[in-house]
């Protein structure tokens, strides 16, 4: 999904049960994200958002909420 013209994550996404790494660097147009979606990844081990500068305050929110699990966050 790395530099696509996506806008959010699709609901769906919580069907991907082993999805283990998540990139949407650099898609400019990312504003919203459907939080409850990434919570649903339970295997999810990296998850990076580079270059997504619509998404400032999307960052806080999930750093905290990844923070007692094992996934790694970068770049927001």
């Amino acid at each position: 999904m790395e530099g696509s013209g996506i806008r959010e994550l699709p609901s769906s996404i919580v069907n991907l049960t082993g999805l283990q790494e998540l990139r949407g660097d650099h898609c400019e147009n990312l504003t919203v994200t459907s939080l409850g979606s990434i919570y649903g990844l339970q295997h999810l081990t990296d998850l990076s958002f580079k270059g997504c500068r619509k998404l400032l305050t999307f960052g806080d929110k999930v750093k905290s909420a990844v923070s007692s699990s094992n996934t790694n966050y970068s770049n927001f």
